[in-house]
């Protein structure tokens, strides 16, 4: 993997937090060494994750999710990360999209700040007869049949921000996923997200 034309940010960049890393650890119990074993996949160690000063890539982040998938047997373990990444995951970025005054500011904020909400799709949002469509693009060409669990972080991540910005007020039609899935991944993916789920233009 080397640079994206569209961003200036380079795979190999340290700009991210560990704010997913560290939710991917807790989903996987209190096993320091299985944790370390992972971490170790993306060359960091406990300590690393445990220091707020720390930033990762985007490989290291590939690398360490791959391995939690692997040591959890859950492919689809990047979903229940993204339900635990509330916008108080993200500090005053956070607080500045709870705050905005209309959703389309927060998302504005989001993609502005996209770097310090570990961000790693573009963002568009259109509005239409009442509805608002956000369209997620790949812009760091990250996304592949043998790392969806990108797929599954981001739109899990957007889901529950989203539903902390607009509270009772959320509603979803639906989401489009462009990748293949099992019958059961299907199921299990419409249930943990909550909402109406279509793949691949079905």
């Amino acid at each position: 993997m080397g640079l994206i034309e569209t961003t200036p940010i380079t795979l190999d960049d340290k700009v991210f937090s560990t704010a997913e890393i560290l939710a991917a650890a807790s989903l996987v119990g209190g096993d320091e060494l299985l944790v370390s074993e992972c971490l170790a996949a993306g060359s960091m160690t406990l300590f690393d994750l445990g220091n707020p000063l720390t930033k990762i890539s985007l490989n290291q982040q590939s690398l360490i999710h791959a391995a939690f998938n692997q040591q959890a047997s859950n492919s689809l373990l990047s979903l229940q990360v993204g339900k635990r990444l509330h916008l108080t995951s993200y500090g005053i970025v956070g607080f500045a999209m709870l705050s905005s005054a209309t959703l389309r500011d927060a998302l504005e904020t989001a993609s502005q700040f996209g770097l310090l909400i570990n961000l790693k799709m573009g963002l568009q949002l259109s509005c239409e007869s009442g509805v608002a469509l956000l369209e997620l693009n790949d812009q760091y060409g990250l996304i592949s049949p043998e790392n969806a669990f990108w797929y599954y972080l981001e739109v899990s991540k957007l889901v529950t921000l989203l539903q902390d910005i607009l509270g009772r007020d959320f509603s979803c039609e639906g989401i489009e996923l462009s990748i293949d899935a099992t019958l059961q991944q299907q199921a299990e993916i419409r249930e943990s997200l909550g909402v109406p789920v279509r793949f691949n233009g079905e």
